[in-house]
């Protein structure tokens, strides 16, 4: 897949309204003791509860969310060896091939592998374009935040990131992101312009069109990290 699949991307998506990842009373309440038992180190439990809400409800990012914690909390700080990049990367062969031609499964073994391996970056950044190309942007964000914290030297990872949180209107993390971006990859005109976007979008979000003072100095301000 190409390394700017999301700077050609963004914006030419119509958005088919936003995934729906609202749990009912009764996945709420498994939430709550898979997030009980994270609390008590219980990684697995956990997992598994949140392995099977995001089966019934994908988009449901505070599971998702939840989920990775368990994870990482289970596996813990550390990288894979080159035997078990090995075997992940038979898998992500499947993966790939699920990514194109059935992206909901794809979401599905994804976090399998990463239940085995959460510090995986092409597994994030594969999740986050299944839940792109589904209209789930949260969960997209989510993942292209985690493929970028893996990959920080990796361009596709910024714009991906950026990307996303600009079509979901974030425009204040969006220019946090372009900017630990630009501060890596300062001849990127894709991520300069993607900063110059998410200022504007910014901008107009505030009102400050109404505010007298001059163009290009609106379009200098950045807020504060």
């Amino acid at each position: 897949m190409p390394e700017q699949w999301m700077s050609v991307r963004v914006g030419a998506v119509a958005m088919n309204g936003k995934k729906s990842g609202k749990l009912d009373e009764r996945l709420l309440l498994l939430y709550e003791r898979a997030d009980a038992a994270f609390e008590q180190g219980d990684w697995d439990y956990t997992i598994n509860v949140c392995e099977s809400l995001l089966v019934r409800v994908p988009a449901a990012l505070e599971v998702r969310q939840l989920l990775r914690k368990a994870q990482k909390g289970r596996f813990g700080d550390g990288r894979p060896s080159r035997f078990t990049l090995f075997v992940r990367a038979g898998s992500l062969v499947r993966l790939w091939w699920l990514a194109r031609n059935d992206p909901e499964r794809c979401l599905v073994e994804a976090e399998s592998l990463l239940s085995r391996h959460p510090y995986q970056p092409r597994v994030h950044r594969l999740l986050g374009e299944c839940a792109f190309d589904l209209g789930d942007l949260s969960t997209a964000a989510f993942s292209f935040a985690e493929w970028q914290k893996q990959e920080p030297d990796r361009l596709a990872a910024h714009l991906a990131l950026v990307g996303v949180l600009l079509s979901v209107g974030c425009a204040v993390e969006a220019i946090a992101a372009a900017e630990v971006g630009v501060n890596r990859f300062p001849d990127s005109v894709e991520l300069r312009q993607l900063l110059k976007n998410a200022s504007v979008a910014l901008s107009m979000e505030e009102g400050s069109w109404n505010v007298s003072g001059d163009f290009r100095n609106k379009l200098a301000v950045r807020p504060d990290e």
